[in-house]
C-alpha cells in the first residue's frame, strides 16, 4: 500500500506526463477526466490571457499550442493567472526564424496589459517636491515609475496587430498570412510586418489600458528612468538616439500620461 505522499506524488506525475504502468489503478479511479480537466483549465486561462494570439492561430491549433505549453511549463501555483508569464519566450524560441516570429512580441504585448490591469495603484505625481530642489541637482533625481507600466519595443506593428484583432468578427492579416491556424478573420485587415517598429508604453489609466507610441529617443528616455538612472544619464541615453532631444517636454508627457510618480533627490532609493 503506497503512502499518502506516493500516492499524491504518483497521481500528479500520471496527470502531467501521462499513464505509466505503476498509474493504471490511478486511471481506473476516473483519472482521464482529472487530465482533461487540467488541461482545459490551462487552455481556457490562456486563451483568456492570449485572445490574439488564439484568434490569429485559430483555435485548434492554440488548444495544441497551450498543450505544448503546459507541458514546458506546468503551473506550479493555484492561481491560474500567473501561467502566461512565460508564454512569450516560449513562442520566441517556439517561432524563431519563422514567418510568425512576430507572435512572441504580441504576446509580450497581451502579458504586458495583463500585468498592468492587475498591478497596484501608485500615487499621482505632487510636483511640490520637485518645485523645492535646487535646480542645480535636477540633472541626479531619480524617478519612481508607476508600478501599472511596462515598456515593450518591437521590430513589429504590434499595437495594429493587437487592434486589428480586438472587435467581435475582425481580424488582422499581416504580410506574411494571418498564422498556422485554420480560421480566417471575417473583417480582414492587411498588415505589413515590415511596416515598421514600435516602441510601447503600457499603461493603466482611469479609463483602462492604454498605448502610447514613443520614439526610439523617448523610449530609451524612459526606460533608463524605469531602470533607476537618474536623469542625466536617462537624457544621454536619449541623445543617443536624437542629439535634440527635449527632456523637458519628454518629462513633461511622461508625467501626464501617468508613467512618472515622483521625483526623488540623490539621497533616497527610486525603488
Amino acid at each position: 500500500m503506497p503512502s499518502l505522499r506516493e500516492f499524491q506524488e504518483g497521481f500528479a506525475g500520471a496527470l502531467f506526463e501521462g499513464l505509466r504502468d505503476e498509474s493504471r489503478e490511478l486511471a481506473a479511479a476516473g483519472l482521464e477526466a482529472y487530465r482533461n480537466n487540467l488541461r482545459e483549465g490551462f487552455r481556457r486561462a490562456l486563451a483568456l490571457e492570449f485572445p490574439v494570439i488564439e484568434r490569429l492561430v485559430g483555435a485548434d491549433y492554440f488548444r495544441a499550442l497551450a498543450l505544448e505549453f503546459q507541458s514546458a511549463h506546468p503551473s506550479r501555483s493555484g492561481d491560474l493567472h500567473a501561467i502566461g508569464a512565460p508564454f512569450p519566450e516560449f513562442l520566441r524560441e517556439r517561432f524563431a526564424a519563422t514567418a510568425h516570429a512576430y507572435f512572441a512580441d504580441v504576446a509580450a504585448l497581451e502579458w504586458a496589459s495583463e500585468e498592468v490591469l492587475v498591478a497596484a495603484d501608485s500615487p499621482a505625481f505632487d510636483p511640490v517636491p520637485l518645485a523645492a530642489l535646487p535646480e542645480e541637482s535636477h540633472a541626479e533625481l531619480r524617478w519612481r515609475t508607476a508600478r501599472a507600466s511596462r515598456l515593450l519595443a518591437s521590430e513589429f506593428p504590434v499595437t495594429r496587430i493587437w487592434r486589428a484583432n480586438q472587435s467581435a468578427g475582425a481580424g488582422g492579416h499581416t504580410g506574411t498570412g494571418a498564422g498556422p491556424g485554420t480560421g480566417e478573420p471575417a473583417v480582414p485587415e492587411w498588415i505589413d510586418l515590415g511596416s515598421g517598429a514600435e516602441r510601447v508604453l503600457v499603461i493603466r489609466s482611469a479609463a483602462g489600458v492604454e498605448f502610447h507610441a514613443l520614439d526610439p529617443a523617448s523610449f530609451a528616455f524612459a526606460a533608463a528612468l524605469a531602470e533607476g538612472l537618474n536623469l542625466g544619464a536617462a537624457f544621454d541615453a536619449a541623445r543617443g538616439h536624437d542629439p535634440d532631444f527635449d527632456p523637458g517636454a519628454a518629462l513633461r508627457r511622461l508625467v501626464s500620461v501617468g508613467f512618472l510618480v515622483a521625483a526623488l533627490p540623490p539621497q533616497l532609493d527610486a525603488t
